[in-house]
């Protein structure tokens, strides 16, 4: 709840505006006027008031007030007025009250026309004193306060309706962020993955949020290097390098359960960020299914890692230099096959990994996703650490869990997970972005 708070801060917000502004100026206007008239005794009541008399008094103001609804008294005053409504609904309009259990009663009508509202109140005062004399026989009717015509509307009360517009909206608010989290089958947080996985963090990639920097086609590692989005692959670049500094690991798989998880885009700009620091990185394309990396460099496809494996080439030939980053070598897919599991188990492919060792500080495969193909996991036997992509808040957890299955049962190496699509607030990173950096130096 707090992760979505300003939504649901513009959300209570956006209904009570909607909701002052309905019944400011949609919802008819009400409006009152009220006489109030004072009932005296029955003839013949004695002059000093006895507890009988009281309660005679009291049954004498509920006959009044059945008095007042009674076509005697109504149908007078709407033929005067010429009132064009239903009995029914002019009774509903009307009404008769005792003010704090005096004898001061109180006649109101409630209409769209402040004046008709007024006149009615007025006319129906002046007939109960008449009828009231007629068939009650009271003594000393009077009407102390004439209604006036009325200045302000009685309902809508817009400031009530904008409140509870504004709870309603608070509490349905809450609610569907509540059944949202409960039912939802994508990971939202960083515990939640860490513990239904039990598998380490090794960084966060936060969303792409600008339109110029789309995380599916991106290298922001050189379109965009001093944002916060190049700092979260430098921090993977240097997350990695402490954890293959003892070991000297050096070929690192990057994998994710299924497509779209931002893998490939990953791997590019990891791939150029370790090559930034002047290391000798060869990324790979390892998806002979679906190749992407030479749409992402816009670079040649052809010659690639299958033309080596059949003898075609050899690595120095097929090998493409990345424009713009020294140091940075990439391996395209190369020729599309239908045998790409015999491709990826044969000696010939290990035999490419083997002599790119050689020449290489880190060796990058960009491998298809766990849940697709069996190719994955024939890769994994041949490289030295394996990097688990997870995209917060859109994959299908069980599909994650069930690609972290399939990995464990073939005893792979684990570095640990990349978690992509965060929801991060840029102004929590240390360093900013352009912008940021011309306000500091203000």
């Amino acid at each position: 709840m707090l992760k979505k708070g300003w939504a649901l801060l513009a959300f209570v917000v956006l209904a009570a505006a909607a909701a002052q502004i309905i019944s400011a100026n949609f919802i008819p206007k009400v409006y009152q006027a009220q006489t109030t008239m004072f009932i005296g005794q029955e003839q013949g009541s004695s002059q000093n008031l006895t507890l009988s008399d009281m309660e005679a008094s009291s049954q004498l103001i509920v006959d009044y007030k059945e008095l007042a609804n009674s076509h005697r008294v109504i149908d007078p005053v709407m033929s005067s007025l010429n009132i064009k409504m239903d009995f029914e609904d002019f009774k509903k309009a009307l009404k008769l009250d005792v003010l704090d259990t005096s004898r001061l009663f109180s006649v109101a009508f409630s209409s769209e026309d402040p004046e008709l509202a007024y006149k009615v109140a007025n006319a129906m005062a002046v007939q109960l004193v008449s009828v009231a004399g007629e068939v009650v026989k009271v003594e000393n009717i009077q009407i102390v306060d004439r209604a006036t015509i009325p200045a302000e509307p009685v309902s809508p009360n817009v400031n009530i309706i904008t409140v509870l517009a504004a709870v309603i909206a608070l509490v349905v608010g809450l609610l569907f962020i509540y059944l949202h989290e409960l039912f939802s089958d994508t990971f939202s947080g960083q515990e939640m993955v860490e513990n239904e996985l039990q598998l380490d963090v090794v960084a966060i990639i936060p969303r792409f949020k600008e339109e110029k920097s789309n995380y599916n086609k991106g290298l922001v590692t050189i379109t965009e290097p001093n944002s916060y989005l190049s700092e979260s692959f430098k921090m993977l670049r240097t997350n990695i390098n402490y954890m293959t500094k003892e070991d000297g690991n050096k070929v690192i798989m990057l994998t994710s359960s299924v497509g779209s998880e931002g893998k490939t885009t990953t791997s590019c700009n990891l791939a150029i960020a370790m090559a930034q620091e002047h290391k000798k990185v060869l990324l790979i394309d390892c998806d002979l299914r679906r190749p992407n990396l030479f749409k992402t460099f816009k670079i040649n496809m052809l010659p690639g890692l299958s033309d080596i494996i059949y003898g075609k080439y050899a690595l120095a030939e097929a090998i493409q230099h990345a424009i713009d980053v020294p140091g940075l070598d990439i391996l395209t897919a190369g020729r599309m096959t239908s045998m790409t599991t015999e491709l990826l188990s044969s000696v010939a492919f290990k035999r490419v990994i083997d002599e790119a060792r050689e020449k290489y500080d880190y060796i990058l495969i960009d491998a298809p996703p766990v849940l697709n193909v069996s190719d994955t996991v024939i890769i994994s036997r041949i490289v030295d650490k394996v990097l688990f992509v997870v995209a917060m808040e859109s994959t299908n957890r069980s599909l994650v869990k069930e690609a972290k299955r399939s990995l464990d049962k073939v005893n792979v190496k684990l570095m640990g997970m990349i978690l992509t699509n965060m929801r991060i607030n840029p102004k929590n990173y240390y360093y900013g972005g352009t912008e940021t950096r011309r306000k500091s130096r203000r």
